[in-house]
């Protein structure tokens, strides 16, 4: 009996690990570029300014994020799982509660936040300064 105790234990603790490894796997960003090109980004802040419009040559494995760090004043709160937030772009400075900066490919809102983003050649990601209905940016 002791011995079906234990088994059943050990499978049970090797299910859960196993759970746990999936669910990370699948919430863990990949989002390298799978070849070289060359990226625009554009910035408008809340008012609808242009802040910023850019071209970057961008080399395999880098992602935008990587992009941003590089090429721009940009500032990411960083989660373990989830991975970067972007809190911050070319003096637009965003708390995520009353205000946020969406990512716009091609003109199509992000479905993913930005560590999930491949970079693609010849696309344009636009980051625009949104304020949340009812609040104000300060």
């Amino acid at each position: 009996m002791k011995l079906y105790m234990k088994l059943s234990l050990s499978l049970f603790v090797l299910a859960v690990f196993g759970g746990f490894s999936a669910i990370y796997a699948s919430l863990t960003p990949s989002s390298g570029a799978t070849a070289q090109g060359v990226a625009s980004v554009v910035v408008i802040d809340a008012s609808g300014e242009t802040v910023v419009e850019r071209q970057h040559a961008f080399e395999e494995n880098d992602t935008l994020a990587d992009i941003l760090a590089a090429h721009h004043d940009a500032r990411f709160d960083e989660h373990p799982i989830f991975g970067r937030k972007l809190l911050a772009l070319e003096g637009i400075e965003t708390d995520f509660h009353r205000d946020f900066i969406e990512i716009l490919i091609d003109g199509a809102p992000s479905r993913t936040g930005i560590d999930g983003i491949p970079l693609e050649d010849d696309v344009v990601y636009t980051f625009v300064h949104r304020t949340l209905e009812g609040k104000t940016a300060e």
